[in-house]
């Protein structure tokens, strides 16, 4: 149970993705994880973190130029 529990909070913010986020932001989401090359099966949490916080960074780029 504790290895669930673990893992919804590493994973809170990758949930984000898949409702309720901007167009823009889920696009460079996926793009991320397209560009990994891997199947869906072999993505690891340190994979979808990393395309979570790349979708993050594009996004305070995107607001820092008040495009969004």
């Amino acid at each position: 149970m504790s290895l669930a529990l673990v893992l919804i909070d590493e994973l809170r913010d990758v949930g984000s993705f898949v409702d309720g986020w901007n167009g823009p932001t889920q696009r460079d989401f996926a793009r991320y994880i397209e560009r990994l090359g891997k199947p869906v099966d072999a993505l690891t949490v340190a994979d979808l973190k990393a395309a979570a916080a790349f979708a993050l960074a594009e996004l305070k780029s995107l607001q820092e130029r008040g495009l969004i």
